[in-house]
């Protein structure tokens, strides 16, 4: 067997992308080479997602173009689809093998030895430990795997990007009644600081600027790793969510040499407190942008959601955020047409949303999702109906987001530029502010990877706030 070409596809989550670099960190090690997805490669590897139906509807799309521009070539699908869709899967002609979350740290192992197995027999045989068996709960018995192998120290930089996705835990224990993911994922697993630490300063002798630390539950980050196993729960203190762990990561990243930003992944309104805001706050280097997970605005629809807070506590973590922070960027998630929601229950997420001056929103609209308690629940809403809520709330979306970049005109911000990009014929370097606003600047050099000072105007092309420099 001689190198292969490889070619890499992403669906889903932050995590799945900083899986995927990890993989291709291996492959690289091995002496493969890296091609374009939609060229000829002789094996093609779909990192997939299986958060949805849609999602796994998605997954199969790309391992059937695959398996169309190179018939020949070994289709593996890799992660949450391969251990949800398994039985389906192993009936596709078009897969080949397939691999689960646990086995992507040996994927050049699995492929390289599915090859030569080929090669000797002439026809491919399923190599035996492919296929990573579903999990039926994410509590087992014994010590759980660890996020990640904890010998390397994986580079999970994006390609062609300036910041970097750094995984720092795996694993759900939430149970959110239309999720599938704790089952697919595992339960709570915490990489070791020290490793975490040491691939984030590798990252910053590479020249990266700009971290994010995230995770399949970024708030359970390090309960694992107490002397007896805890719950996110269990960190109550005063009525307050304390996890010294995070606490701890976050502060230490911000002590590296070269790492000028350090930004936060999806996080529970609960770990919101004014110890984690003090020091964030202290540790000077955190972007003044917050994702908390939000879902719905009405408090009926939380409850069979299955998730731990009310929409009077998520406004009071709101309210602290911006205590401790001017003009923050907050951010969440909205998931329309959820089983049985009334459209008096959508008008109060929609009132919530503006209320809690969200910034930017992620809309989702409720899919479902075989093995979930929702799916079970009466009260389906057509697609329809969905796409109807969903398109109101992405039109309150555009001018709250709007809004929020017209605050900064006539001031002076700070950009990280990522890519010159042309727009409406127009070469421009495009970045983002701490907030996360997206801008776009004239210059005649390179900007690519330095954050600068910059004018912001009121004026915008293709949504990106304009800036200048004097």
């Amino acid at each position: 067997m001689g190198d292969l070409r490889i070619g890499f596809h992403t669906l889903g989550c932050k995590v799945n992308a900083c899986e995927t670099e990890r993989m291709i960190h291996s492959f690289k090690e091995a002496g493969h080479e890296i091609g374009d997805f939609d060229e000829i490669n002789d094996v093609y590897i779909v990192n997939t997602c299986t958060v949805t139906n849609i999602a796994d509807r998605k997954s199969r799309q790309m391992l059937h173009r695959a398996k169309a521009v190179n018939p020949g070539a070994v289709v593996a699908a890799c992660g949450c689809f391969a251990e949800t869709g398994s039985k389906g899967a192993l009936k596709d002609e078009a897969i080949d093998l397939l691999i689960g979350n646990k086995d992507k740290e040996r994927a050049v192992e699995i492929i390289e030895s599915y090859i030569r197995e080929k090669e000797a027999s002439g026809e491919g045989e399923e190599y035996p430990d492919a296929l990573s068996e579903p999990q039926s709960s994410p509590f087992g018995t014994g010590v759980p795997e660890p996020a990640c192998n904890k010998e390397s120290s994986p580079i999970c930089s994006l390609h062609d990007h300036t910041r970097a996705y750094i995984k720092v835990q795996d694993g759900c224990d939430q149970f959110c009644s239309y999720c599938i993911i704790p089952y697919v994922r595992g339960r709570i697993r915490s990489r070791d600081e020290k490793d975490v630490l040491s691939e984030i300063q590798a990252l910053a002798r590479g020249g990266i600027k700009e971290v994010v630390l995230t995770g399949i539950h970024l708030s359970s980050y390090g309960i694992d790793l107490y002397d007896e196993r805890t719950s996110y729960n269990e960190l109550a203190r005063n009525g307050e969510y304390v996890n010294a762990r995070l606490i701890s990561l976050i502060e230490k990243t911000c002590e590296v040499n070269g790492i000028e930003r350090v930004r936060l992944g999806s996080l529970e309104p609960r770990i919101i407190t004014a110890e984690l805001l003090s020091a964030v706050k202290a540790a000077g280097k955190v972007c003044p942008h917050f994702h908390l997970s939000l879902q719905s605005g009405s408090d009926r629809v939380l409850k069979r959601m299955n998730r731990h807070y009310s929409t009077g506590e998520y406004l009071e973590k709101t309210a602290l955020i911006r205590s401790f922070f001017e003009h923050p960027a907050i951010t969440t998630d909205i998931i329309t047409g959820f089983p049985g929601e009334t459209e008096e229950e959508f008008l109060e997420t929609r009132d919530f949303l503006n209320r809690a001056q969200i910034y930017e929103t992620h809309l989702f609209k409720y899919s479902r999702r075989r093995g979930t308690a929702a799916d079970k629940m009466e009260g389906q809403l057509t697609e329809k109906e969905k796409a109807r809520r969903s398109g109101i709330l992405a039109g309150d979306d555009r001018i709250r987001r709007r809004r929020f970049g017209d605050y900064y005109a006539g001031t002076v911000k700070k950009v990280l530029f990522e890519e010159k990009k042309e727009i409406e014929g127009e070469e421009y370097y495009v970045g983002f502010t701490e907030e996360y606003v997206k801008t776009a600047c004239r210059a005649g050099e390179d900007l690519t990877n330095r954050i600068l000072a910059v004018n912001v105007t009121d004026k915008y092309i293709d949504e990106q706030l304009l800036v200048f420099f004097n």
